[in-house]
């Protein structure tokens, strides 16, 4: 029996797959992409589209149930019927699929500040395809990064096509020999490695250690100087964005200086609300 998440999956790759065909001949679809974090862990991106139009970041999620929790949180509660569970949440999922596939680009496109600089004008569309019958609170998406495709419809897509920057083929071509770098696994070896990544979770291994530093950056691409909070840890460094809540990577990133560091998210979000309340 098929399982219902991939069944969710399958149907979202035919449909997309088939209307970015229509808008753009030269468009390619990846399914799986496989993000290594190091030591046997990593994440997986469930669809990936390369086009003219820039990158779309698909997570897709194929369940019925009433939510509750933070946009921004990692898990969320799912209520179907009588059975309570946790399930990952999208949202915090693609966020970090997003950040690593802006990074990657970066270090290995031989052109990579002038076509990520499209890229970022262009942006990456956080796409979270749902079923229907998943309820969200009200408020949920008082936090940008989220596009609902539910319906798939043209005119959803078509947002993205009228920003007038558009992916040359050649430039297609590069960002898609890039990712096709990336670790491709069977069926049966993404199983094991499951296996291997549960164990070592359940061991403790996967403790995240980041760095803090708050301090004023500049952000080139963007042509922004900001006052906020640096995250950095092995595999990748963000910066948090105060008019949405979220951290992103800004690949392009300088420090012009340090105000404090530390390990602990608190403590440093603690010291950059309160300096920017004494500062105004």
């Amino acid at each position: 029996m098929l399982d219902k998440g991939v069944y969710g999956e399958y149907l979202v790759f035919k449909k997309l797959s088939k209307r970015f065909k229509k808008l753009d001949e030269n468009a390619k679809v990846y399914t799986s992409v496989i993000i290594p974090l190091g030591n046997d862990n990593f994440a997986e991106i469930d669809m990936l589209i390369v086009s003219k139009f820039g990158i779309h970041v698909c997570e897709v999620k194929n369940r019925v149930g009433t939510i509750t929790g933070n946009i921004r949180d990692k898990t969320l509660s799912v209520q179907a019927g009588n059975e309570v569970y946790e399930m990952e949440n999208p949202f915090y999922q693609n966020s970090i699929h997003m950040n690593y596939i802006r990074t990657l680009l970066y270090n290995h496109l031989d052109n990579s500040d002038f076509i990520v600089k499209k890229l970022y004008d262009n942006s990456f569309c956080n796409t979270i395809i749902r079923n229907d019958s998943l309820v969200f609170p009200n408020n949920f998406y008082n936090g940008g990064l989220y596009e609902n495709w539910a319906n798939l419809s043209f005119s959803n897509i078509n947002k993205y096509t009228h920003s007038g920057i558009y992916l040359t083929k050649d430039e297609q071509e590069e960002i898609s020999k890039v990712i096709e770098r990336l670790p491709q696994y069977t069926y049966a070896q993404k199983q094991a490695k499951i296996k291997i990544r549960e164990q070592k979770y359940n061991n403790g291994e996967f403790k995240e250690n980041n760095n803090y530093t708050i301090g004023y950056f500049s952000f080139n691409n963007c042509q922004q100087h900001l006052y906020t909070i640096e995250k950095s840890n092995d595999t990748i460094t963000t910066y948090y964005c105060p008019f949405d809540g979220w951290f992103r990577t800004f690949p392009d990133a300088e420090c012009n200086k340090v105000c404090r560091r530390t390990m602990r998210f608190d403590q440093a979000f603690d010291y950059y609300r309160k300096s920017i309340r004494k500062n105004g």
